[in-house]
């Protein structure tokens, strides 16, 4: 019996080994996976803002040719209105990485030349020199300008990006490791964990793929998402002989609601207003975005345009019934919303990019008739 103890000793010697084996890959375990989630959130927080501000300039762009061409002042407050849109954004981003911050002031020179230029041929087309507008923009002082803005803020992001997959590879690839040491000193235990883990990975492989697809702060379908699906859906509608309807929403006057309550309470807004317009898309036939800052887009398909409507007529009212206080929104004194509408049948097909376009004009037209409406595209 003499045995018994050196063999007591011997097992209490693994199992504490093996428990102190397991504590150390818990804790690197737990390490990685923050690292890894911390990096995660980064990386696609900056894909998100690369997106937005790739479309902003692209607005800014299309605003200045068009408006310079047409001479139309909606253009001009189009332009100034994703202009500042751009500069909250690259703030964002340059808050999020040094990196960033040093590309943003290494261009801001030519930022400030591109927006005197554009500034400039906006009011030399106002005042009937749509030519000398043109020639602005067609000089390669301008070209040039864009160019180094440009590629100066797409070589900072890529940049920004690529480090940071680069150390998510790595964050996966230490986990790995202490994974496999953890399963070498106590195999049960770390095979509970592996199983553990896989699911915990496929859990979060299935919310990255989420929040691609959708916008943090409302829940709702993201730009990238509303860029994919609006030609599918009209496509779609036009193959089952339905009307389709596109509505572009825009919360009336929020700039000065932000100035005015701050942007945490901003967004407490677009977070409420985002649930209302789930309920309004939880049919198969109903889509909801959040295409930019206060900006929304709703997508129906209906058998007539009068029951399409009626959705969004609720959606106005119901914004206005949510009562939130709004001092600069007169005359309400609430937030509101505007909406404008196009359709596309199989009987009058609209190709997606003239659908948005006319959206677009009509929630122009709803903003010029005092807001707090929504106006239907006559073409």
């Amino acid at each position: 019996m003499q045995p018994a103890r050196p063999q007591k000793l011997k097992l209490f010697a693994i199992l504490t080994l093996s428990l102190g084996v397991l504590i150390i890959t818990a804790a690197f375990t737990a390490y990685f996976f923050s690292l890894q989630h911390s990096l995660s959130n980064r990386y696609y927080t900056l894909k998100v803002l690369a997106q937005d501000i790739t479309y902003y300039d692209e607005v800014l762009t299309m605003s200045t040719l068009v408006g310079t061409h047409s001479g139309e002042e909606q253009w001009r407050q189009r332009y100034k209105k994703h202009k500042d849109l751009l500069e909250y954004t690259l703030v964002t981003a340059a808050k999020i990485d040094p990196e960033i911050s040093h590309f943003i002031q290494a261009t801001s020179a030519a930022n400030k030349l591109l927006v005197s230029y554009e500034e400039n041929a906006f009011e030399l087309a106002k005042n009937g020199n749509k030519q000398q507008a043109i020639d602005i923009l067609n000089s390669r002082e301008y070209q040039s300008a864009k160019a180094i803005f440009a590629d100066g803020i797409k070589k900072a992001i890529d940049q920004v990006l690529m480090e940071t997959k680069l150390s998510l590879d790595k964050s996966n690839q230490q986990r790995g490791l202490n994974l496999v040491l953890g399963m070498a000193a106590s195999f049960i235990i770390v095979l509970g964990l592996w199983v553990y883990l896989l699911r915990y990975i496929q859990k979060t492989d299935r919310k990255m793929e989420g929040l691609i697809k959708t916008d943090d702060l409302t829940g709702l379908l993201n730009r990238r998402e509303f860029n994919e699906s609006l030609t599918s859906e009209v496509n779609r509608a036009h193959r089952e002989k339905r009307v389709v309807m596109l509505a572009i929403l825009d919360l009336d006057n929020f700039k000065k609601y932000n100035d005015y309550y701050g942007h945490p309470m901003g967004d407490k807004v677009l977070s409420q207003f985002g649930h209302l317009l789930q309920q309004y898309s939880r049919r198969a036939n109903e889509l909801a975005y959040r295409i930019g800052g206060e900006e929304f887009a709703f997508i129906t398909s209906a058998e007539d345009k009068d029951a399409a409507i009626k959705r969004i007529e609720e959606i106005v009212t119901q914004t206005q019934a949510l009562n939130i206080p709004h001092e600069h929104n007169l005359p309400d004194k609430r937030v509101t919303v505007s909406c404008g509408v196009a359709f596309s049948s199989h009987e009058v097909y609209t190709p997606p990019g003239e659908l948005y376009q006319h959206a677009d004009e009509a929630l122009y037209q709803a903003k010029e008739a005092g807001k707090n409406r929504y106006s239907v595209s006559q073409v």
